[in-house]
């Protein structure tokens, strides 16, 4: 399952693994359409943190220096 959201109107639905991964808004007045591949890179993307940012020390906010 996954939670998107139509570009078109902003209107979030649930997506299930019986929903094609590609298809029209759920909502009836909207001609948007949603990409599930679309949606899931995106969710990827914001929620994990780029590799070439270095760790910060929680204490001093300085980088940590890698081994």
């Amino acid at each position: 399952m996954l939670k998107i959201h139509c570009p078109e109107c902003t209107k979030s639905f649930i997506w299930t693994d019986d929903m094609p991964p590609r298809g029209k808004c759920s909502n009836p007045s909207c001609d948007g359409g949603y990409d599930v591949h679309g949606a899931l890179r995106r969710n990827l993307a914001a929620r994990n943190p780029a590799a070439a940012d270095p760790l910060l020390c929680p204490a001093c906010g300085g980088p940590i220096p890698s081994r």
